[in-house]
């Protein structure tokens, strides 16, 4: 349901979730969670270190481990950093369209995105 709100609100067809850390044990069939050793990259670390949107396209590595390699016709998007004091992890978004995210176009709306879902994730975990 999540997914399908974020993929409508931002008109993206791909969403995804990432969080580095173990699933607490009340969600721990949740694939989201991939914990401390999970797939990561040289994109997604800066993303999560830097608390910056990062822009992607259908060619990067952090595209590919985000959506397990599903990336074909996807020509532009982004990872947002959803982190906290104890979490690190981030969401990506992905379009068909090649002008829907690009560096060009401002990033306060993804940071506030990044920020909302970090708060409601540091909420179930505690």
């Amino acid at each position: 349901l999540a997914y399908a709100a974020l993929q409508d609100g931002f008109r993206a067809e791909r969403c995804a979730v990432r969080i580095y850390q173990s699933a607490p044990q009340h969600e721990s069939g949740c694939g989201e969670f991939v914990g401390t050793a999970g797939a990561t990259c040289e994109a997604i670390e800066a993303c999560m270190n830097s608390g910056r949107p990062a822009y992607l396209d259908e060619h990067s590595q952090a595209a590919a481990l985000m959506f397990d390699g599903r990336v074909e016709g996807m020509r532009s998007g982004v990872l947002v950093p959803v982190t906290g004091a104890t979490l690190r992890g981030v969401l990506s978004l992905m379009s068909a369209d090649a002008a829907r995210f690009s560096p060009n176009a401002g990033t306060l709306f993804l940071s506030q995105l990044g920020d909302l879902l970090a708060h409601s994730l540091l909420r179930v975990l505690r």
